[in-house]
This record gives structure tokens, sequence and C-alpha cells, in this order.
């Protein structure tokens, strides 16, 4: 837990825009060789830290549906499929070679503004003030009583 505090505070002071993209992890849990991995890693964490880092901060965070980044080429936008296994993108149009997720990742920057999904309700942080939502200062119980 410590450590997606410091990965989201250093996120936040460095970028204003951060894009995170939406992952469809009840579909990847059903895969029962990741379910460990995917359940230690705190994604929803990480996320939901560097939301209300950044909103103090000035900045904002996009949550991109960013399906098939991993198989265009962020060079020139050229699609290479490849299956799972194969960690490494090659381009055979431009010779880009990469890591296959950081090719993802520059994808995802990339699409952040025009795929950005837009919210329905809160997202992460549900805000409610002492005296609760929406509400004002409570008024003491006697007030009104000897008028």
């Amino acid at each position: 837990m410590i450590f997606t505090h410091k990965a989201s505070n250093q996120l936040t002071k460095k970028y204003g825009t951060i894009a995170f993209e939406h992952l469809n992890v009840q579909g990847m849990v059903k895969n029962h060789s990741l379910v460990s991995v995917i359940t230690d890693s705190c994604w929803y964490k990480l996320r939901q830290f560097t939301v209300y880092k950044a909103e103090r901060r000035g900045g904002q965070v996009l949550l991109v549906n960013s399906a098939g980044a991993s198989q265009k080429c962020s060079g020139c936008g050229e699609m290479v499929t490849k299956p799972l296994a194969e960690r490494v993108h090659m381009c055979p149009k431009c010779g880009l070679v990469l890591d296959r997720d950081i090719n993802a990742a520059r994808n995802t920057l990339a699409l952040g503004p025009e795929r950005a999904l837009t919210e329905t309700k809160p997202l992460l942080i549900h805000r409610i003030s002492k005296f609760g939502q929406g509400s004002e200062k409570p008024m003491p119980f006697w007030r009104g009583w000897f008028t």
C-alpha cells in the first residue's frame, strides 16, 4: 500500500494529465493463472490514490478505453497483430522495436483525450461532509422553540 501512495504521488507531481487504461479486471481474473497476480497488484488503489492527488494539485486523470493499444504501432499507426505471449512489439512498416507494454502505454496516452470515458457516477472517491451529503450545518435541536 505504501508503494501505491509513493507512485501516485510521483505521478501527480510530475504530470498534469495522467491516462489509465480501462481494464476489464473481472474478465481477466477468469483466467485462473492470473488471479493472484492481478488481485495482488493494487491497480484500483493506484488509480484511486492518483485521482485524489491529481485533483488536489489541479491535474486530471483520464480513464481510457484503449482496446487494441498493444496491437497498434505507436510510431506509424500500423496494426501489428501478435499473441499475448509475444512481449516485444516489432513493426514491419516503420521498424519500431520496443516492449509491448510501452507501446500500449504510448497509444493509451495518445488516445487519452479522445477516448476518455465519461463517468455517470463518482468513479473512485465519494465525498461526504461531516454533516452529511448536501446538507447544511445542523441546527441546534432547541432553536425555534423560544420564538
